[in-house]
């Protein structure tokens, strides 16, 4: 069984229907997307992937690779005090 999200050009090579240029494709979609999943798979196979490369897979994530949230601009914008209600602003804000 291949743990994909872990997997190196020379474990990818091993599965039928992986050649190198597969491999190396594996590899840079895995990179940029963190994470193998099915649907990648088919995408760099150019259709469904064999059932016979199915069953000798695992999809198991690679906490190593999984997309961890950055700063973006959207972070710090939730994040300013621009958007934070002043407390004043709640303490004499009238009640039902």
């Amino acid at each position: 069984m291949a743990l994909l999200n872990f997997a190196t050009v020379e474990e990818f090579r091993l599965l039928p229907g992986i050649g190198a240029k597969r491999a190396n494709l594996l590899l840079q979609s895995r990179d940029k997307y963190g994470q193998l999943d099915e649907e990648l798979l088919s995408i760099d196979f150019g259709g469904p992937v064999p059932r016979n490369v199915l069953d000798m897979v695992d999809f198991t994530p690679n906490i190593h690779n999984a997309d961890i949230p950055s700063q973006t601009e959207e972070w710090e914008e939730l994040s300013s005090s621009d958007n934070v209600p002043d407390l004043r602003d709640i303490a004499s804000a009238p009640t039902s």
